[in-house]
């Protein structure tokens, strides 16, 4: 049958359709917006604590702004503030309890609950005190708001830690993915990109953005001063060169910021920008906030790696995976092996393996039907190692071998895990942990018999042997599928 104009025009607004719900809710884990948690509580605790600083005059009612001439101010708009309804002699208390709130918003601590007042109470303090309201509280508002939409608790929080005890899960399990989190991450990228393409605009109309002034206009200002930079008016070229890259800069960041290419160079220019305005124009708290945001910027994986570095940087013998392919390097396999085997949708593991062909090769290989019975058998020492395969597990199961994967190798039971190259992903749920010993087999083929006979023939020691005598381990390629 001939496709129709109709057809394709629904087709396309499928495809716009799919194209628009992934970008605002395809789920992805939520690191970045924890590690722009507690960047932003910190702020949030230095601005409150400044806040105390002259607290009577900043939200009592007879203050630098009284309570009479804020309600007329704010007679006709819907700005509210919490400090309206507290009494001159309740505010140290009330603002006591705000900073503990800040606190607990920032180590993660009952986040549903304190993400949502950490930004009311940014949101009170500004609304309270409208002459000391600049653009690091709007700033801290927005990122406040956005990251209490994206669940920022899921990850390096308290909640976390108690979330896993609740649930007898490893503590290295990578956070859920959630669509909340790709929708905070959305809003605080959408609403930058609009915020300097404004701003790119609003610079535009004034003619010195035009001639390359307004960068010298700047520098030269007195009142916002922190470091001497009038000595670049001997070199006006530059001056002029930043001020128009400036305006190229806000004003394409919309359109190429989303392009991989690009974004480097984008957030490199914006964390330069945002530095020297920290730096050299009196506003490091502003300058720094925004920074902050440049975090939603970054891919969760990139966040894990940043992490693992570190981790590995303190302790070098923290290697956690020792991946092995090709011909010539299955040596850790033992002769002596425990297989765990879980049923799923009507079909064993074992059902792809022979036992007999196998123990024809010299081989003792056994099997566990639950984790409960592995786990046991591999703590009675009956076993030199463990094999275990996730091809056929679900991945809430496989979540689970690995936490007891986990527990095992506290005691030194060695392991050789059998993985599909496409659930490679699996592992990261356990890459933070300093004590897993695991030798990993990633393969391609359906016939694990052939994969483990062979890796067993070719085996020359033992994985428990190579734990004790290489804890480092060693890496080698991942086959692609």
């Amino acid at each position: 049958m001939k496709r129709g104009p109709l057809t394709g025009i629904a087709g396309w607004f499928q495809t716009l359709f799919t194209n628009w719900e992934q970008f605002w809710f395809q789920p992805c884990s939520c690191e970045h917006l924890a590690v722009m948690r507690w960047l932003v509580g910190g702020m949030l605790i230095y601005t409150h604590f400044v806040w105390g600083l002259q607290l009577e005059e900043f939200f009592g009612s007879t203050g630098w702004m009284s309570q009479a001439a804020l309600s007329s101010l704010t007679e006709n708009s819907t700005a509210v503030s919490l400090w309206s309804y507290v009494a001159d002699d309740q505010l140290r208390m009330v603002h006591t309890i705000c900073l503990v709130i800040l606190v607990a918003y920032m180590i993660g601590l009952a986040t549903p609950v304190t993400s949502v007042l950490a930004f009311a109470i940014t949101i009170s303090n500004s609304n309270r005190a409208l002459i000391a309201n600049y653009g690091l509280d709007q700033i801290l508002a927005l990122q406040t708001l956005y990251l209490a939409i994206g669940g920022c608790g899921g990850a390096y929080s308290i909640d976390q830690v108690l979330r896993r005890l609740w649930r007898n899960e490893s503590a290295f399990h990578a956070p859920r993915k959630t669509s909340r989190a790709r929708l905070g991450t959305r809003l605080i990228q959408v609403h930058y990109a609009v915020i300097y393409f404004a701003a790119g605009c609003s610079k535009m109309l004034g003619e010195a953005w035009w001639n390359g002034e307004a960068m010298w206009m700047a520098i030269a200002n007195a009142e916002y001063q922190s470091i001497d930079m009038t000595w670049l008016a001997n070199y006006p070229w530059i001056l002029e060169f930043a001020t128009h890259l400036t305006i190229l800069f806000e004003i394409s960041f919309l359109f190429l910021v989303w392009n991989q290419w690009f974004r480097p160079l984008y957030l490199l220019l914006g964390i330069g920008m945002h530095l020297g305005i920290a730096l050299c124009m009196g506003m490091p708290t502003f300058g720094i906030a925004m920074i902050y945001g440049y975090l939603a910027f970054v891919r969760p994986q990139k966040i894990r790696q940043i992490e693992r570095f570190f981790v590995r940087l303190i302790n070098p013998s923290s290697a956690r995976y020792e991946f092995t392919g090709g011909s010539d390097v299955y040596k850790a396999a033992t002769h002596r092996l425990l297989l765990l085997e879980l049923e799923q949708t009507g079909k064993h593991v074992a059902m792809t393996i022979d036992f007999n062909g196998l123990r024809r090769l010299g081989f003792d290989v056994q099997k566990a039907t639950s984790v409960a019975e592995f786990e046991a058998k591999l703590m009675d020492g009956a076993y030199a190692s463990s094999l275990v395969s996730l091809e056929l597990l679900p991945r809430h199961e496989a979540a689970q071998v690995l936490t007891m994967i986990e527990r095992l190798s506290v005691h030194r039971v060695a392991c050789v895990m059998l993985v599909k190259v496409s659930q490679i992903d699996l592992l990261d749920k356990l890459t933070l942990s300093p004590t897993v010993r695991v030798l990993v087999i990633p393969y391609q083929q359906n016939d694990l018999h052939e994969q483990i006979s062979w890796s067993m023939h070719h085996a020359e020691q033992p994985l428990n042997h190579l734990l004790d005598s290489d804890p480092g381990g060693f890496m080698m390629p991942v086959p692609k599928e």
